[in-house]
């Protein structure tokens, strides 16, 4: 009698957790990168660099940090969790003076130069 009642029960936990593990989006976030100056191609310090997770009506921002004074940055290494899996995972680059751009992750080195 113990059989009958313990195999539906494990049988609905396993099926939630499936279902709850499918529906999930959970990515393991990094970025590395070089941000320089356009016009002279000398690396920028103090850009503060945002990686998010860009939604559909919204960023959830995931992580930020500032470039080194070689205009060296390092984000992530964590796990971010959406249920939308169709979130993109963003890099926002911001300095006073500078237009911020916005990119795509794609494979974890993202070089960019901004422009004035």
């Amino acid at each position: 009698m113990k059989n009958a009642i313990l195999k539906p029960t494990l049988l609905s936990f396993l099926l939630l957790f499936t279902i709850g593990f499918l529906t999930s989006c959970e990515r393991e976030t990094f970025a590395t990168g070089t941000v320089t100056d356009n016009a002279t191609g000398l690396p920028l310090a103090d850009v503060q660099v945002t990686e998010y997770a860009q939604l559909k009506n919204s960023q959830d921002i995931i992580d930020e940090t500032l470039t080194d004074s070689i205009g060296l940055y390092a984000l992530g290494g964590g796990l971010y969790s959406s249920g939308d899996k169709r979130s993109q995972i963003m890099l926002r680059f911001e300095k006073a003076g500078y237009q911020t751009i916005e990119v795509p992750i794609n494979d974890g080195n993202v070089d960019v130069a901004l422009e004035l």
